[in-house]
């Protein structure tokens, strides 16, 4: 029960990156000579899901800006231009 209380907030990727870290670790082990590893506690596994600062799993969040009005209408533009140039290949091919 008190595994179940201590993990009911981790995401589905927290709990993976849990697990790969518990089996990494006892991989390594064992490749050193230690069969006896044993799983760790709760208080471990939950700080083995969270990413550690600064590391490529942790990044902070960047919301994305919104294009200007005027960029969105020049990209329109752009667009129908391109469109048009690329319509005027298959026109002048069928002729």
């Amino acid at each position: 029960m008190l595994w179940a209380k201590k993990t009911q907030d981790l995401s589905e990727m927290a709990w993976r990156r849990g697990m790969n870290y518990v089996e990494y670790r006892n991989q390594e082990a064992a490749q050193q000579g230690e069969f006896d590893s044993w799983p760790p506690n709760y208080a471990e596994f939950v700080g083995m899901c969270i990413p550690v600062p600064g590391s490529q799993i942790f990044r902070a969040f960047e919301p994305k800006k919104l294009p200007d009005q005027s960029a969105q209408e020049r990209s329109k533009v752009v667009g129908r231009q391109t469109l048009d140039s690329l319509k005027s290949l298959f026109t002048e091919a069928a002729e």
